[in-house]
Protein backbone atom coordinates (compact mmCIF):
# COMPACT_ATOMS: atom_id res chain seq x y z
CA UNK A 1 0.00 0.00 0.00
CA UNK A 2 2.88 2.38 0.70
CA UNK A 3 4.04 2.06 -2.92
CA UNK A 4 0.59 3.11 -4.14
CA UNK A 5 0.55 6.15 -1.87
CA UNK A 6 4.07 7.11 -2.94
CA UNK A 7 3.06 6.78 -6.59
CA UNK A 8 -0.01 8.95 -6.10
CA UNK A 9 1.94 11.70 -4.39
CA UNK A 10 4.82 11.65 -6.89
CA UNK A 11 2.65 11.54 -10.03
CA UNK A 12 0.34 14.38 -9.08
CA UNK A 13 1.21 17.52 -7.19
CA UNK A 14 -2.53 18.14 -6.98
CA UNK A 15 -3.13 14.99 -4.91
CA UNK A 16 -3.85 16.49 -1.50
CA UNK A 17 -3.83 14.01 1.35
CA UNK A 18 -6.68 14.70 3.75
CA UNK A 19 -6.22 14.79 7.56
CA UNK A 20 -9.19 12.52 8.23
CA UNK A 21 -9.27 8.76 7.61
CA UNK A 22 -12.03 6.35 6.62
CA UNK A 23 -13.03 2.90 7.84
CA UNK A 24 -14.76 -0.16 6.44
CA UNK A 25 -16.19 -3.28 8.06
CA UNK A 26 -17.64 -5.99 5.81
CA UNK A 27 -19.10 -9.25 7.12
CA UNK A 28 -20.17 -11.98 4.74
CA UNK A 29 -22.34 -14.99 5.50
CA UNK A 30 -23.44 -17.72 3.10
CA UNK A 31 -26.53 -19.83 3.32
CA UNK A 32 -26.47 -23.45 4.48
CA UNK A 33 -27.90 -26.06 2.06
CA UNK A 34 -30.86 -27.96 3.46
CA UNK A 35 -30.19 -31.55 4.67
CA UNK A 36 -32.43 -32.90 1.91
CA UNK A 37 -30.32 -31.17 -0.74
CA UNK A 38 -27.08 -32.44 0.79
CA UNK A 39 -28.30 -36.06 0.94
CA UNK A 40 -29.85 -36.12 -2.53
CA UNK A 41 -27.20 -37.07 -5.07
CA UNK A 42 -29.61 -36.35 -7.92
CA UNK A 43 -30.37 -32.81 -6.77
CA UNK A 44 -28.87 -29.95 -8.80
CA UNK A 45 -25.82 -28.25 -7.24
CA UNK A 46 -26.74 -25.81 -4.53
CA UNK A 47 -26.17 -22.20 -5.57
CA UNK A 48 -25.14 -20.07 -2.61
CA UNK A 49 -26.98 -17.04 -1.32
CA UNK A 50 -25.06 -14.37 0.57
CA UNK A 51 -25.88 -12.00 3.41
CA UNK A 52 -23.82 -8.80 3.71
CA UNK A 53 -23.24 -6.43 6.59
CA UNK A 54 -21.31 -3.34 5.53
CA UNK A 55 -20.20 -0.28 7.47
CA UNK A 56 -18.62 2.42 5.32
CA UNK A 57 -17.73 5.53 7.30
CA UNK A 58 -17.74 7.97 4.37
CA UNK A 59 -21.29 6.94 3.43
CA UNK A 60 -22.81 6.97 6.94
CA UNK A 61 -20.48 7.00 9.96
CA UNK A 62 -23.11 5.70 12.40
CA UNK A 63 -24.93 3.12 10.25
CA UNK A 64 -24.40 -0.43 8.99
CA UNK A 65 -26.18 -1.72 5.91
CA UNK A 66 -27.39 -5.29 5.52
CA UNK A 67 -29.02 -7.15 2.64
CA UNK A 68 -29.29 -10.61 1.11
CA UNK A 69 -28.21 -11.64 -2.38
CA UNK A 70 -30.13 -14.61 -3.74
CA UNK A 71 -29.41 -16.26 -7.10
CA UNK A 72 -31.83 -15.63 -9.91
CA UNK A 73 -33.68 -18.80 -10.85
CA UNK A 74 -32.13 -20.06 -14.07
CA UNK A 75 -33.51 -22.31 -16.76
CA UNK A 76 -30.24 -24.24 -16.45
CA UNK A 77 -29.95 -25.01 -12.72
CA UNK A 78 -26.65 -26.82 -13.13
CA UNK A 79 -24.91 -23.58 -14.14
CA UNK A 80 -23.42 -21.43 -11.38
CA UNK A 81 -24.72 -17.87 -11.85
CA UNK A 82 -22.38 -14.94 -12.05
CA UNK A 83 -22.54 -11.94 -9.74
CA UNK A 84 -24.83 -10.13 -12.17
CA UNK A 85 -27.36 -12.94 -11.85
CA UNK A 86 -28.03 -12.27 -8.19
CA UNK A 87 -31.11 -10.41 -7.07
CA UNK A 88 -30.72 -6.94 -5.58
CA UNK A 89 -32.56 -7.51 -2.31
CA UNK A 90 -33.81 -4.62 -0.17
CA UNK A 91 -31.22 -2.91 2.02
CA UNK A 92 -31.86 -2.39 5.73
CA UNK A 93 -29.96 0.07 7.93
CA UNK A 94 -29.07 -0.67 11.55
CA UNK A 95 -27.09 1.43 14.07
CA UNK A 96 -23.37 0.73 13.80
CA UNK A 97 -23.14 -0.13 17.50
CA UNK A 98 -25.51 -3.05 16.84
CA UNK A 99 -23.35 -4.62 14.12
CA UNK A 100 -21.68 -7.20 16.37
CA UNK A 101 -24.97 -8.15 18.03
CA UNK A 102 -26.76 -8.54 14.69
CA UNK A 103 -23.95 -10.58 13.16
CA UNK A 104 -23.72 -12.87 16.19
CA UNK A 105 -27.49 -13.35 16.24
CA UNK A 106 -27.54 -14.46 12.61
CA UNK A 107 -24.44 -16.66 12.98
CA UNK A 108 -25.55 -18.32 16.24
CA UNK A 109 -29.34 -18.22 16.46
CA UNK A 110 -29.84 -18.92 12.76
CA UNK A 111 -26.87 -21.29 12.34
CA UNK A 112 -28.99 -23.76 10.38
CA UNK A 113 -29.64 -21.06 7.78
CA UNK A 114 -26.46 -18.94 7.67
CA UNK A 115 -22.80 -19.56 8.33
CA UNK A 116 -20.08 -16.86 8.52
CA UNK A 117 -17.63 -16.84 5.63
CA UNK A 118 -15.26 -14.09 6.68
CA UNK A 119 -14.87 -10.55 8.01
CA UNK A 120 -12.80 -7.87 6.28
CA UNK A 121 -11.97 -4.41 7.58
CA UNK A 122 -10.07 -1.27 6.70
CA UNK A 123 -9.20 0.23 10.10
CA UNK A 124 -7.40 3.37 8.90
CA UNK A 125 -7.92 4.26 5.26
CA UNK A 126 -6.28 7.20 3.47
CA UNK A 127 -8.17 9.92 1.58
CA UNK A 128 -6.89 12.12 -1.24
CA UNK A 129 -8.49 14.99 -3.08
CA UNK A 130 -7.58 15.64 -6.72
CA UNK A 131 -9.63 18.48 -8.19
CA UNK A 132 -13.25 17.27 -7.91
CA UNK A 133 -12.23 13.66 -7.33
CA UNK A 134 -12.04 11.94 -3.95
CA UNK A 135 -9.83 8.85 -3.69
CA UNK A 136 -10.19 6.32 -0.87
CA UNK A 137 -7.29 3.90 -0.34
CA UNK A 138 -7.24 1.17 2.27
CA UNK A 139 -5.50 -2.10 3.08
CA UNK A 140 -7.88 -4.94 3.83
CA UNK A 141 -7.39 -6.99 6.99
CA UNK A 142 -8.96 -10.36 7.68
CA UNK A 143 -10.53 -9.80 11.09
CA UNK A 144 -10.30 -12.54 13.74
CA UNK A 145 -7.69 -14.43 11.71
CA UNK A 146 -4.13 -14.28 13.02
CA UNK A 147 -1.03 -14.48 10.82
CA UNK A 148 -2.99 -14.03 7.59
CA UNK A 149 -1.62 -11.87 4.77
CA UNK A 150 -3.74 -8.92 3.72
CA UNK A 151 -6.32 -10.00 1.13
CA UNK A 152 -5.48 -6.89 -0.85
CA UNK A 153 -5.79 -3.13 -1.22
CA UNK A 154 -8.98 -1.34 -2.20
CA UNK A 155 -9.07 1.96 -4.07
CA UNK A 156 -12.30 3.84 -4.71
CA UNK A 157 -12.47 6.99 -6.83
CA UNK A 158 -15.58 9.12 -6.60
CA UNK A 159 -16.70 12.37 -8.18
CA UNK A 160 -19.93 14.36 -8.37
CA UNK A 161 -21.75 13.96 -11.67
CA UNK A 162 -20.48 16.62 -14.02
CA UNK A 163 -17.08 17.09 -12.35
CA UNK A 164 -14.24 18.18 -14.56
CA UNK A 165 -11.97 21.04 -15.55
CA UNK A 166 -14.09 22.22 -18.46
CA UNK A 167 -17.07 24.09 -17.01
CA UNK A 168 -18.83 23.95 -20.38
CA UNK A 169 -18.76 20.13 -20.20
CA UNK A 170 -20.76 19.96 -16.95
CA UNK A 171 -24.27 18.65 -17.65
CA UNK A 172 -27.28 20.70 -16.64
CA UNK A 173 -28.10 19.35 -13.20
CA UNK A 174 -31.79 20.10 -13.83
CA UNK A 175 -31.86 17.52 -16.63
CA UNK A 176 -31.62 13.73 -16.17
CA UNK A 177 -28.16 12.38 -16.84
CA UNK A 178 -27.88 10.17 -19.89
CA UNK A 179 -25.53 7.34 -20.94
CA UNK A 180 -23.12 9.80 -22.59
CA UNK A 181 -22.77 11.76 -19.34
CA UNK A 182 -21.88 8.64 -17.37
CA UNK A 183 -19.50 7.50 -20.13
CA UNK A 184 -17.70 10.85 -19.92
CA UNK A 185 -17.35 10.51 -16.14
CA UNK A 186 -15.99 7.00 -16.45
CA UNK A 187 -13.50 8.21 -19.04
CA UNK A 188 -12.32 10.93 -16.66
CA UNK A 189 -11.93 8.40 -13.85
CA UNK A 190 -9.89 6.08 -16.05
CA UNK A 191 -7.68 8.95 -17.15
CA UNK A 192 -7.03 9.96 -13.55
CA UNK A 193 -6.26 6.37 -12.54
CA UNK A 194 -3.83 5.95 -15.44
CA UNK A 195 -2.07 9.20 -14.51
CA UNK A 196 -1.78 8.43 -10.80
CA UNK A 197 -0.47 4.90 -11.36
CA UNK A 198 1.94 5.79 -14.15
CA UNK A 199 5.09 3.72 -13.70
CA UNK A 200 3.65 1.65 -10.87
CA UNK A 201 4.51 -2.07 -10.95
CA UNK A 202 1.68 -4.19 -9.59
CA UNK A 203 3.71 -7.37 -10.09
CA UNK A 204 1.55 -10.48 -10.07
CA UNK A 205 -1.25 -8.81 -8.17
CA UNK A 206 -4.69 -9.39 -9.63
CA UNK A 207 -6.57 -6.17 -10.32
CA UNK A 208 -10.36 -6.30 -10.39
CA UNK A 209 -12.51 -3.35 -11.35
CA UNK A 210 -16.03 -2.63 -10.16
CA UNK A 211 -18.25 0.27 -11.14
CA UNK A 212 -21.27 1.79 -9.48
CA UNK A 213 -24.49 1.41 -11.41
CA UNK A 214 -24.80 4.18 -14.03
CA UNK A 215 -28.11 5.70 -13.01
CA UNK A 216 -29.45 9.15 -12.25
CA UNK A 217 -30.97 9.05 -8.74
CA UNK A 218 -32.52 12.50 -9.07
CA UNK A 219 -30.81 13.73 -5.90
CA UNK A 220 -32.26 10.98 -3.69
CA UNK A 221 -29.51 10.43 -1.15
CA UNK A 222 -30.77 7.07 0.11
CA UNK A 223 -30.76 5.55 -3.38
CA UNK A 224 -27.27 6.90 -4.06
CA UNK A 225 -26.01 5.40 -0.79
CA UNK A 226 -27.57 2.03 -1.57
CA UNK A 227 -25.88 1.95 -4.98
CA UNK A 228 -22.51 2.59 -3.29
CA UNK A 229 -23.20 -0.17 -0.74
CA UNK A 230 -24.07 -2.71 -3.45
CA UNK A 231 -20.92 -1.88 -5.41
CA UNK A 232 -18.69 -2.35 -2.36
CA UNK A 233 -20.37 -5.61 -1.31
CA UNK A 234 -20.02 -7.05 -4.79
CA UNK A 235 -16.34 -6.12 -4.86
CA UNK A 236 -15.63 -7.52 -1.42
CA UNK A 237 -17.60 -10.73 -1.98
CA UNK A 238 -15.07 -11.95 -4.53
CA UNK A 239 -12.34 -11.81 -1.87
CA UNK A 240 -14.05 -14.72 -0.11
Amino acid sequence: MSSIINSFESNSQAANRQPESWTLDHRLLRDVPSPSTQSNNNAPPHVLSFQHLLHLSYVEPDRTYTFVQRPVQSQAPTQQPTATEYTAGPIVQIPKIQTDAHFNMVANSWAQLWTPQRILEVPHGTIYKVRDFTIYIGELHAKRQANVNSPGVVICITTPCGAGDDVDSIPNTQEPLGPDDFADLQSELRGLWKHLTNGMDFGKSEIREFKQIAQDFDGKKDLEQEAVVRMWCEALKVRG
